[in-house]
């Protein structure tokens, strides 16, 4: 598994700007400059939704069922763990390119819903106002731009699910015939990830064994039930950790894990510190 949404475009020799939102609703991703060649960005995936503003230029998006061209004045739609690979035409080229945390989407709606998802935005004027604003925004930290930042990320997630509607539509399919049974299993995920979900558990619910959905997960994902599902939990916890004053504890039960020292010794594990540190050294940065 790679998730890149934060080094993505370190290859990109031109003039690259992030703009980290401390409060970890989003990051922002400018880009300018002049490709002598193409400029390629090999397959990868990440947890979190991505949205690509093309201000000038062109790019070429490459993913398991397709290719898509995404030319100036265009946006595209990248859904969380969708993998993807991105090239960059030859001249001049200028992007916005915006990635939604995964831990403010599980707030509001169920994150399967953007999976294995690449589609080419219908209403661009909306979406590219709505980018433009946000890029803004990210330019103040008083209470009001944050407020203002986070109704402004809702409002492109209702708009993102409007136009993946609107494309399954438009193919005249069903949205049952649109989920896969692996799609199907990370939806139940997504809405149960509380619970104690085990490889047994999917098994019996979904009528297949755990030694096929084991192989299936690391097939699909390129890493296995377990660990998919304690990324999935701590995504939660980096967003609670930075957006509420719940403790440890009330953390663990909110994101599904069965204690507060299994909550530490995972998010440890993964991030190489605990989650206090986490929330002190992130809230220092917001300071």
């Amino acid at each position: 598994m790679r998730m890149l949404y934060d080094s993505e475009y370190e290859k990109l020799t031109n003039e690259v700007f992030r703009k980290n939102d401390v409060n970890n609703f989003c990051l922002l991703t400018e880009g300018k400059g002049e490709n002598i060649k193409e400029s390629i960005i090999d397959a990868h995936w990440h947890e979190w939704l991505e949205l690509i503003y093309v201000i000038e230029g062109g790019m070429q998006l490459e993913y398991p069922s397709g290719t898509m061209q995404v030319n100036a004045g265009e946006v595209a739609l990248i859904g969380v763990q969708t993998l993807h690979k991105i090239v960059g035409s030859p001249g001049k080229f200028s992007f916005i390119c915006l990635h939604v945390n995964f831990g403010l989407i599980i707030q509001y709606l169920n994150p399967s819903l953007f999976v294995d998802q690449t589609i080419k935005i219908q209403k661009t004027a909306n979406f590219i106002m709505l980018i433009e604003r946000v890029n803004q925004l990210l330019n103040s930290n008083d209470a009001v731009s944050t407020i203002r930042l986070k109704s402004s990320i809702l409002e492109i997630l209702a708009n993102s699910i409007e136009e993946l509607e609107l494309t399954q539509l438009e193919t005249n399919n069903q949205t049952e015939d649109l989920i896969d049974e692996f799609s199907k299993i990370i939806f139940y995920i997504g809405e149960y990830y509380r619970e104690n979900i085990t490889l047994g558990h999917l098994s019996e619910k979904f009528g297949y064994t755990a030694q096929y959905l084991s192989a299936l997960f690391k097939k699909r994902t390129g890493i296995n039930f377990h660990t998919y599902l304690t990324g999935f939990r701590l995504e939660k916890v980096k967003f609670l950790l930075l957006n509420s004053d719940k403790t440890l504890l009330e953390i663990a039960i909110d994101s599904g894990f069965s204690s507060e020292h299994s909550l530490i010794n995972n998010f440890k594990k993964v991030f190489e510190m605990t989650p206090t540190e986490y929330r002190s050294v992130m809230k220092e940065k917001k300071a």
